[in-house]
Protein backbone atom coordinates (compact mmCIF):
# COMPACT_ATOMS: atom_id res chain seq x y z
CA UNK A 1 0.00 0.00 0.00
CA UNK A 2 1.05 3.55 -0.40
CA UNK A 3 1.48 5.64 2.29
CA UNK A 4 -0.65 7.39 4.88
CA UNK A 5 -3.13 10.10 3.22
CA UNK A 6 -2.18 8.77 -0.28
CA UNK A 7 -4.14 7.19 -2.66
CA UNK A 8 -4.11 5.43 -5.95
CA UNK A 9 -5.39 6.20 -9.43
CA UNK A 10 -6.12 4.15 -12.64
CA UNK A 11 -2.91 1.98 -13.46
CA UNK A 12 -2.07 2.53 -17.22
CA UNK A 13 -0.04 -0.31 -18.94
CA UNK A 14 2.38 -0.48 -21.83
CA UNK A 15 1.86 -2.18 -23.82
CA UNK A 16 -2.22 -2.45 -22.80
CA UNK A 17 -2.49 -5.66 -24.81
CA UNK A 18 -0.45 -9.05 -24.63
CA UNK A 19 -0.41 -11.04 -27.53
CA UNK A 20 0.45 -14.68 -26.70
CA UNK A 21 1.56 -16.97 -29.72
CA UNK A 22 2.02 -21.31 -29.09
CA UNK A 23 0.03 -24.76 -29.60
CA UNK A 24 -3.68 -24.24 -28.87
CA UNK A 25 -3.49 -26.81 -26.09
CA UNK A 26 -0.45 -25.12 -24.51
CA UNK A 27 -2.60 -22.15 -24.68
CA UNK A 28 -5.95 -23.27 -23.54
CA UNK A 29 -3.99 -23.29 -19.99
CA UNK A 30 -3.33 -19.49 -19.72
CA UNK A 31 -6.66 -17.42 -17.89
CA UNK A 32 -4.92 -13.94 -17.71
CA UNK A 33 -1.44 -12.16 -17.46
CA UNK A 34 -0.45 -10.59 -14.74
CA UNK A 35 2.69 -8.38 -13.37
CA UNK A 36 3.59 -6.62 -9.99
CA UNK A 37 4.32 -3.58 -9.58
CA UNK A 38 5.64 -2.41 -5.69
CA UNK A 39 4.15 0.92 -4.06
CA UNK A 40 4.98 0.63 -1.38
CA UNK A 41 4.76 3.69 1.17
CA UNK A 42 5.04 5.58 -2.47
CA UNK A 43 4.50 9.26 -1.69
CA UNK A 44 4.40 9.84 -6.07
CA UNK A 45 3.61 7.82 -9.12
CA UNK A 46 5.55 5.16 -9.55
CA UNK A 47 6.59 3.66 -13.32
CA UNK A 48 7.96 0.27 -13.08
CA UNK A 49 8.54 -2.28 -16.48
CA UNK A 50 8.35 -5.86 -15.39
CA UNK A 51 7.74 -8.98 -16.55
CA UNK A 52 4.87 -10.81 -17.06
CA UNK A 53 3.12 -13.88 -15.28
CA UNK A 54 0.88 -15.91 -17.26
CA UNK A 55 -1.34 -18.05 -14.68
CA UNK A 56 -4.11 -20.90 -15.21
CA UNK A 57 -7.55 -20.93 -14.02
CA UNK A 58 -6.98 -22.09 -11.14
CA UNK A 59 -4.25 -19.46 -10.17
CA UNK A 60 -1.25 -21.68 -10.03
CA UNK A 61 1.82 -20.12 -12.70
CA UNK A 62 1.88 -21.34 -16.15
CA UNK A 63 5.82 -21.35 -16.85
CA UNK A 64 5.17 -23.59 -20.35
CA UNK A 65 8.36 -22.37 -23.25
CA UNK A 66 6.16 -23.19 -25.97
CA UNK A 67 4.20 -20.38 -25.09
CA UNK A 68 5.49 -16.78 -26.41
CA UNK A 69 3.97 -13.37 -26.02
CA UNK A 70 4.68 -10.24 -27.69
CA UNK A 71 6.38 -8.68 -24.78
CA UNK A 72 8.28 -9.82 -22.28
CA UNK A 73 7.97 -6.50 -19.96
CA UNK A 74 5.36 -4.25 -19.32
CA UNK A 75 5.61 -0.90 -18.11
CA UNK A 76 3.16 0.38 -15.45
CA UNK A 77 2.38 3.96 -14.35
CA UNK A 78 0.65 3.81 -10.77
CA UNK A 79 -0.27 7.21 -10.25
CA UNK A 80 -0.05 8.00 -6.63
CA UNK A 81 -2.43 11.09 -5.17
CA UNK A 82 -3.24 13.03 -2.49
CA UNK A 83 -5.36 15.68 -1.39
CA UNK A 84 -5.38 19.29 -0.82
CA UNK A 85 -7.25 21.76 0.83
CA UNK A 86 -6.95 25.42 -1.06
CA UNK A 87 -8.14 28.61 -0.27
CA UNK A 88 -10.53 30.56 -3.12
CA UNK A 89 -9.65 34.23 -3.85
CA UNK A 90 -10.24 37.24 -5.58
CA UNK A 91 -7.83 39.39 -6.56
CA UNK A 92 -7.90 43.40 -7.17
CA UNK A 93 -6.49 45.58 -9.13
CA UNK A 94 -6.41 49.33 -9.51
CA UNK A 95 -6.62 49.62 -5.83
CA UNK A 96 -5.04 52.55 -4.47
CA UNK A 97 -3.23 51.78 -1.04
CA UNK A 98 -5.24 51.62 2.40
CA UNK A 99 -8.38 51.48 -0.13
CA UNK A 100 -7.71 47.55 -0.24
CA UNK A 101 -9.24 47.58 3.68
CA UNK A 102 -12.16 49.08 2.45
CA UNK A 103 -12.86 46.17 0.02
CA UNK A 104 -14.88 43.27 1.86
CA UNK A 105 -14.86 39.89 -0.28
CA UNK A 106 -16.82 36.97 1.22
CA UNK A 107 -16.45 33.60 -0.93
CA UNK A 108 -18.71 30.89 -0.28
CA UNK A 109 -17.27 28.14 -0.06
CA UNK A 110 -14.08 29.92 1.44
CA UNK A 111 -12.01 26.62 -0.03
CA UNK A 112 -12.21 23.89 -1.94
CA UNK A 113 -10.45 20.01 -1.86
CA UNK A 114 -8.21 19.19 -4.72
CA UNK A 115 -6.84 15.96 -6.04
CA UNK A 116 -3.35 15.70 -7.35
CA UNK A 117 0.72 14.35 -7.23
CA UNK A 118 1.79 15.47 -4.06
CA UNK A 119 4.38 17.95 -5.78
CA UNK A 120 1.79 19.55 -7.64
CA UNK A 121 -0.41 20.47 -4.81
CA UNK A 122 2.63 21.70 -3.06
CA UNK A 123 3.12 24.33 -4.99
CA UNK A 124 -0.69 25.67 -5.02
CA UNK A 125 -1.48 27.81 -2.51
CA UNK A 126 -4.88 29.33 -3.58
CA UNK A 127 -7.21 29.14 -6.51
CA UNK A 128 -7.97 32.70 -7.66
CA UNK A 129 -11.63 32.76 -9.17
CA UNK A 130 -11.05 35.96 -11.25
CA UNK A 131 -9.18 39.58 -10.84
CA UNK A 132 -11.31 42.79 -10.85
CA UNK A 133 -10.72 46.23 -11.76
CA UNK A 134 -11.97 48.33 -8.36
CA UNK A 135 -13.07 50.81 -11.07
CA UNK A 136 -16.00 47.56 -12.29
CA UNK A 137 -16.88 47.29 -8.69
CA UNK A 138 -20.41 48.56 -7.78
CA UNK A 139 -20.65 49.18 -3.70
CA UNK A 140 -22.36 45.84 -3.42
CA UNK A 141 -22.27 42.67 -5.91
CA UNK A 142 -22.60 39.51 -6.07
CA UNK A 143 -20.78 37.09 -8.76
CA UNK A 144 -20.68 33.28 -9.34
CA UNK A 145 -17.48 31.38 -10.51
CA UNK A 146 -16.99 28.00 -11.83
CA UNK A 147 -13.95 26.75 -9.55
CA UNK A 148 -11.33 25.23 -12.40
CA UNK A 149 -8.62 23.15 -10.75
CA UNK A 150 -5.15 23.96 -11.92
CA UNK A 151 -3.81 21.25 -14.42
CA UNK A 152 -2.73 18.06 -13.10
CA UNK A 153 -5.41 18.20 -10.70
CA UNK A 154 -9.13 17.89 -10.43
CA UNK A 155 -11.75 18.50 -7.53
CA UNK A 156 -12.72 16.41 -4.82
CA UNK A 157 -16.64 17.06 -5.55
CA UNK A 158 -16.25 17.26 -9.24
CA UNK A 159 -17.91 20.53 -10.37
CA UNK A 160 -17.88 22.88 -8.24
CA UNK A 161 -19.27 27.00 -8.50
CA UNK A 162 -18.16 29.52 -5.31
CA UNK A 163 -20.17 32.84 -5.00
CA UNK A 164 -18.58 35.86 -4.16
CA UNK A 165 -20.24 38.93 -2.19
CA UNK A 166 -18.19 42.08 -2.51
CA UNK A 167 -18.85 45.15 -0.55
CA UNK A 168 -17.02 48.52 -0.63
CA UNK A 169 -17.26 49.43 2.88
CA UNK A 170 -17.44 52.94 4.34
CA UNK A 171 -17.61 54.19 0.96
CA UNK A 172 -20.64 56.07 -0.41
CA UNK A 173 -21.64 56.99 -3.92
CA UNK A 174 -23.43 60.81 -4.61
CA UNK A 175 -24.63 61.86 -7.54
CA UNK A 176 -24.25 65.54 -8.25
CA UNK A 177 -25.37 67.91 -10.59
CA UNK A 178 -22.62 70.54 -11.01
CA UNK A 179 -22.54 73.79 -13.17
CA UNK A 180 -19.05 74.76 -12.82
CA UNK A 181 -15.89 71.96 -13.07
CA UNK A 182 -12.91 72.83 -13.40
CA UNK A 183 -9.39 70.18 -12.92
Amino acid sequence: TVADGYFTGETVLDPTTLVLRGQRDDLLNVAYAKLTVDISDATRSVIQTESVQLYDNDDNPVDNSNIRTNASLIQAKVPVLTTKEVALAIEFEGVPGAAADSIVCDIAPKTVRLNGEADVLASIDKLVLATLHVDDLGLHQQNSYVVTPPDGTWLVNGNEVATADITLDGISETTLTVTDLSF
